[in-house]
């Protein structure tokens, strides 16, 4: 079955369930349930439910019998219609976002204060969960490593991961192999206060991060571990955090394979 048909229908408001059943509907023409379970994949207690869905919206009718059989109701201007009203919706979204943001022109924060370490867990945690290639960490702070270790070792079959740590922190090593860090690392992660963009708080400690997390060379996390709790930063800035790992890879090459 065509999965990029699937997800085209799945934009247009389609449940999966549906947007296999139709295109199965389209493409015979003329089916049964059981002609539907067999090509679509539904499992054989949902299809029935899935078709009086698709019959109720008015995109497939049906020929009463034994069995019943299932036809699409002008599919071409349906999909039309439905194309029609998504675009309708994404444009009053647009309106509606560019309203808002002309109300409140404040640029949003990506500091947080966290003082209860549960709190920090849940943040990096959350992070870590948004990965889909690789996680590249620098980290400098024994509490940290346990904070993110479970959720690491979640991810570890479908997300390349790789750690450096200063020597006196290899003895952590455990479920994953850790990376020593070279001296021009460890001085450039040490003079990190400045490489967080422009948007850093006034209050923001001038030291070295605890944690430097970079997901997909596509955003980044730091986190500092204060007397008081943690402070935590955020850039989406793709061409600053990629620039990044860049520099980092320059000034570890042996890492990454790039003598």
């Amino acid at each position: 079955m065509n999965e990029k048909l699937i997800g085209s229908l799945l934009k247009l408001g389609f449940t999966e369930y549906e947007a296999r059943a139709y295109l199965v509907i389209i493409q015979l023409n003329l089916s049964s349930a059981n002609e539907i379970i067999e090509l679509s994949g539904l499992p054989r207690g949902k299809i029935y439910s899935t078709l009086n869905q698709l019959a109720g919206k008015g995109y497939i009718g049906v020929n009463e019998g034994n069995p019943a059989l299932y036809y699409p109701v002008n599919p071409v201007e349906t999909i039309a219609l439905l194309k029609k009203q998504v675009l309708a919706d994404f444009s009053e979204l647009e309106e509606d976002i560019i309203a808002m943001s002309r109300r409140n022109n404040l640029k949003p924060s990506l500091f947080w204060d966290i003082p209860n370490p549960a709190n920090i867990e849940n943040k990096l945690r959350n992070f870590l969960k948004g990965a889909k290639n690789d996680i590249f960490i620098l980290l400098d702070d024994p509490e940290m490593y346990p904070l993110i270790e479970s959720e690491l070792f979640k991810i570890r079959k479908k997300i390349k991961i790789s750690i450096l740590v200063p020597e006196d922190l290899k003895a952590l090593e455990n479920k994953f192999k850790f990376h020593i860090m070279n001296e021009k690392l460890i001085n450039f992660f040490d003079e990190m206060d400045g490489l967080i963009g422009d948007d850093l708080p006034k209050n923001f400690p001038k030291k070295g991060p605890s944690v430097l997390i970079i997901i997909d060379s596509r955003k980044s996390l730091v986190a500092i571990h204060e007397s008081s709790g943690y402070l935590v930063g955020i850039s989406y800035d793709i061409i600053f955090t990629y620039n990044q790992k860049k520099i980092i890879e320059l000034l570890a090459p042996e890492v990454f394979g790039k003598k």
